[in-house]
């Protein structure tokens, strides 16, 4: 009878080194650059993007045969997670002149950004007709802030107010929830949990929560608040979420805040997860 000698499994470090080198030939097979294998594993979220798309079971990408040309298309492709520049001049009271349209429509995201979003619960909207301050935003009647008398962000000292801006030309991205394991961290440590995108200031967030909730009735980072980029006079970040207002039936408002600690800050702070397509 023939003897077969026992084989130990490879330790976890051996199969992984394994895997690794078997993933990386394949994708050189398959044409990929090796830059892009490395930019990816360089990116933090390039590599939970790649995370996610494995989980999901690595579906097929015919979508990127399709052309985007203009907003009905990303209304097809999106559904209601589209907002249109129509759907922001209705429900934000603002005008968006025809040659400012059509510059929107010219620069429209490829299939290659667009196509993730459907998958990740992302909205895409459309930056405002004009740059807008933390400071207009609030001054508009229609944006749902929670303003009471002698509110702290309109006080003279608080400088982010009139400096931290969304610009107008620029179609954006943002989660409906916070970034996956966010919330109870620093700072420090959020920054690094987005990787090389730049974290948004307290006017892209504001403008992005008030669009998707007055286009879509939709309160995003409702019961948490979500940090910015922004600074307020006592040195931390300026934080935004949703409340909800029974009384009276006043529905719903943006609460402007200011982190308490310089090490954890609130125990329910995430970070958004904010993507833009500038032109």
């Amino acid at each position: 009878m023939k003897t077969v000698d026992f084989v130990e499994p490879p330790s976890p470090d051996e199969a992984l080194s394994v895997i690794a080198h078997l993933f990386c030939s394949l994708m050189t097979k398959l044409g990929v650059p090796w830059n892009a294998i490395i930019q990816v594993v360089n990116s933090t979220e390039k590599v939970r993007n790649l995370a996610e798309y494995i989980i999901e079971g690595c579906p097929s990408r015919h979508e990127t045969d399709l052309e985007i040309s203009n907003q009905d298309d990303c209304r097809s492709l999106l559904g209601d997670s589209f907002i249109s520049i129509e759907d922001v001049q209705l429900k934000m009271g603002l005008s968006y002149s025809p040659s400012l349209t059509g510059v929107f429509n010219r620069n429209i995201p490829g299939i290659c950004f667009l196509a993730p979003l459907r998958e990740r619960k992302y909205f895409l909207l459309p930056g405002p007709s004009s740059d807008q301050t933390f400071f207009d935003l609030v001054n508009n009647h229609r944006i749902p802030v929670l303003v009471n008398d002698g509110e702290w962000f309109l006080e003279e000292e608080e400088s982010f107010a009139k400096k931290d801006t969304v610009r107008s030309r620029v179609w954006m991205a943002i989660k409906t929830n916070e970034i996956t394991d966010s919330l109870r961290k620093s700072w420090e440590c959020q920054i690094k949990i987005i990787g090389s995108e730049r974290p948004a200031n307290s006017a892209e967030i504001l403008w992005a929560m008030s669009v998707i909730y007055l286009s879509r009735n939709i309160t995003i980072f409702d019961r948490i608040r979500v940090r910015s980029s922004s600074l307020a006079s006592n040195g931390n970040r300026v934080t935004l979420g949703f409340i909800s207002q029974n009384e009276d039936d006043r529905g719903a408002f943006i609460r402007i805040g200011r982190d308490t600690s310089s090490d954890d800050g609130y125990p329910n702070v995430g970070i958004p997860c904010f993507s833009r397509h500038l032109f």
